[in-house]
């Protein structure tokens, strides 16, 4: 998913947190979090590609999924739990409920629009499956 689409999301669910709660702290860590989380593709160029400072070729890498493991190590269903959990224990720090709401509809979005299996998104799914790009998006591999 292209980065604009992310930053778009972020910019209109982060309104709608600041009109439902006034925080501002929330409204903030949920619109950089919803497209900051994409730094973990970041991590898995570098693993796979090494240091190479070529803008073009780190997003064909991504939109034409040329990777043998995809580790995404923030992109996972199971830190919903762990994030709103938190918040809970917390009494709804808002920085942190923010953090939540930011990584719960950047992977809405990635389920929806980045031909995920199933499980794809599951970080400890992927794990299980050895990281390979199939388990987490269809057509690439086995599952």
């Amino acid at each position: 998913m292209k980065p604009v689409v992310h930053v778009t999301a972020s910019a209109v669910v982060s309104a709608i947190v600041f009109g439902i709660t006034r925080s501002v702290n929330c409204s903030v860590a949920s619109f950089f979090t919803g497209f900051l989380i994409d730094i973990d593709h970041v991590f898995d160029y570098l693993r796979e590609y090494g240091f190479q400072p070529d803008r073009k070729k780190f997003f064909r890498v991504f939109y034409e999924n040329r990777f043998d493991k995809v580790l995404l190590v923030f992109h996972g269903w199971e830190w919903m739990a762990v994030l709103f959990s938190l918040s809970y224990v917390t009494r709804w720090n808002e920085p942190l409920l923010g953090v939540g709401i930011g990584v719960l509809h950047h992977l809405i979005l990635d389920q929806m629009g980045n031909n995920a299996t199933g499980p794809g998104y599951f970080f400890f799914y992927r794990a299980a499956k050895g990281f390979a790009l199939g388990a987490t998006v269809k057509g690439n591999g086995s599952t």
